[in-house]
C-alpha cells in the first residue's frame, strides 16, 4: 500500500482520511479484493472494482463529503467509528447534518479493509463495539467545536493515518492503539512486554513500565492537539503496585485537566487479566512546533 499502518485503527484512520481528501486511488489501495460496502440493511456492494467506481461516482457528485469521527474503538480486528458527516447526499445544511451521528464498522485483515458497514448509532451498537455511551457525550458535538473537528489532523492523527512515521520507541514497546476518544481525552493502548524487558528476577524492569505509561498518557493529550502542536512531558510520577511478568499489557490514560499551555494526565497499566500493575500521573506542556516546509 506504500504506507505502513501498524494497527487496525491506523488502517481505518487512513481510510477515512482518503475519503475526506477525495483520494479514490488511496481508498482502492486500502481495500481487500473482496471488499464489501454495507449500508444499514441494504444489499452489499461486493468487490474492490465496483466499490472503487462507487466511491468515484459519489465523490464526484458530492465533493464536499466528509466523515467526522468522534471516537474509535477496536475489538478483534473490527474497528468501530462513531461520528457524523457533512456534505453528503442528504443535502442538509452542515449544522443539521452534524447532529445525525452514525457508526461505521470496518473489518481489517492483513492491513486491508474487508468490509465497511454503516449501522445506527444506538446504545446497543455502542456497547457491542466498545464505544463510549451517549451519556458520556461522545457523538454530540457542539457548535463551538465543529470547525475544529471537521478534519482530524495533528501529530497523533498524522501517524495513525500513515501521513507521518510512528515513533521508534513506541514500536519497541509494541504500542497498539485499542481505542481513543479525543473529545473526552481518553485512550487505551496495548503493549507487548518481551523477555528482553526483564530484570535479573525475570520481572519487567520498572523503566519499561514507566515508558508504557508515559506513552499512554502523552497520546491521550496529543490526540486532542492540532497541527503544529506537541506536548512534551514535564513530570511523570509512577507507582509500581506489583511485579509484572512478560506478556500483554493495556494502558488506559485520560486528560484530567487542560489549561492554555499545561495539562494534567493520569492513567493505569494492567496485565492481560486486568490486574493493575502500575499507575501514573503526569504534567505536560503544550508547545508549538515548526512544521516541515512551513
Amino acid at each position: 500500500m506504500g504506507e505502513r499502518h501498524p494497527t487496525a485503527i491506523g488502517v481505518v484512520s487512513a481510510f477515512v482520511d482518503a475519503v475526506n481528501r477525495g483520494d479514490v486511488d488511496g481508498l482502492a489501495a486500502l481495500m481487500s479484493d473482496e471488499h464489501e460496502l454495507r449500508v444499514f440493511d441494504e444489499p452489499p456492494l461486493v468487490g474492490r472494482g465496483p466499490n472503487v467506481e462507487g466511491w468515484r461516482d459519489y465523490i464526484e457528485a458530492f465533493p464536499a463529503y466528509r466523515i467526522v469521527p468522534h471516537a474509535m474503538a477496536e475489538r478483534d480486528g473490527t474497528v468501530a467509528v462513531v461520528g457524523h458527516t457533512t456534505g453528503s447526499h442528504l443535502r442538509l445544511p452542515d449544522e443539521e447534518e452534524r447532529r445525525l451521528s452514525l457508526i461505521w464498522l470496518a473489518d481489517v485483515v492483513d492491513g486491508a479493509v474487508c468490509c465497511w458497514h454503516l449501522v445506527p448509532d444506538d446504545d446497543e451498537n455502542r456497547r457491542a463495539h466498545g464505544l463510549p455511551s451517549r451519556d458520556a457525550g461522545a457523538g454530540r458535538p457542539t457548535a463551538d467545536d465543529h470547525i475544529e473537528r471537521t478534519e482530524r489532523t495533528g501529530p497523533f492523527w498524522d501517524v495513525m493515518a500513515g501521513r507521518a512515521p510512528g515513533p521508534p520507541a513506541a514500536a519497541t514497546l509494541g504500542w497498539e492503539l485499542r481505542a481513543v476518544d479525543p473529545d473526552r481525552g481518553t485512550i487505551e493502548v496495548g503493549y507487548a512486554a518481551t523477555e528482553a524487558f526483564t530484570n535479573p528476577m525475570g520481572n519487567v524492569q520498572g523503566g519499561f513500565l514507566a515508558a508504557m505509561l508515559d506513552d499512554t498518557l502523552g497520546p491521550a493529550l496529543v490526540a486532542t492537539l492540532g497541527p503544529g502542536q506537541f506536548a512534551p512531558t514535564l513530570e511523570l510520577k509512577v507507582s509500581f503496585l506489583r511485579p509484572a511478568r512478560p506478556g500483554r499489557y493495556v494502558g488506559r490514560g485520560r486528560v484530567v485537566h487542560r489549561g492554555g499551555t499545561v495539562a494534567f494526565l493520569e492513567g493505569t497499566l494492567a496485565d492481560a487479566d486486568g490486574v493493575v500493575v502500575a499507575t501514573a500521573s503526569a504534567t505536560a506542556r503544550i508547545v508549538k512546533v515548526e512544521l516541515p516546509g512551513a
